[in-house]
C-alpha cells in the first residue's frame, strides 16, 4: 500500500469518524430538549396540584419544581458517569502496570514468583 493509499484511507476514517460524532451531538441535545421539556410539563403538573392543594405561588412552585426535577437527575447521571471513567482509568492504570511488570519479568502481588531451577 502507498503512502498515498494510506493518507487517503486515514482522511475517509476521519470523515467518516467525524459525521459520526456530528450525529452523535445532535442526538444528544435533542435527548437534553426532550429532557428539558419533560421537567417543565412535569414542574407544571406539581405546580398546578400544589398551587390547588396547598394555595403554593403557582410560579415560583413551577420554576423551583422544574429546576429540580431536571437538575437532580442531572446531577446524578453526571456523578455516575465522572465515576465510572474514573473507576476505568484506576482499571487501565492496573492493567499497564501489571503489562510493564510482566514485560520486565517481576511478579505482582497475587502471582507467585518464578521459581529457581534446582
Amino acid at each position: 500500500m502507498s503512502e498515498t493509499e494510506r493518507r487517503d484511507d486515514a482522511d475517509l476514517a476521519r470523515e467518516v469518524a467525524d459525521r459520526a460524532i456530528r450525529r452523535l451531538n445532535i442526538l444528544e441535545h435533542l435527548f437534553l430538549m426532550v429532557a428539558a421539556g419533560a421537567a417543565l410539563l412535569a414542574g407544571l403538573l406539581v405546580a398546578w396540584l400544589l398551587s390547588q392543594s396547598v394555595g403554593a405561588p403557582f410560579r415560583i412552585t413551577w420554576a423551583v419544581s422544574a429546576l429540580l426535577l431536571f437538575l437532580v437527575p442531572a446531577g446524578i447521571s453526571a456523578i455516575r458517569v465522572r465515576r465510572d471513567e474514573r473507576e476505568w482509568l484506576e482499571k487501565r492504570a492496573e492493567a499497564a502496570r501489571l503489562a510493564d511488570e510482566a514485560l520486565r519479568g517481576e511478579a505482582g502481588p497475587d502471582e507467585t514468583p518464578p521459581s529457581e531451577p534446582s
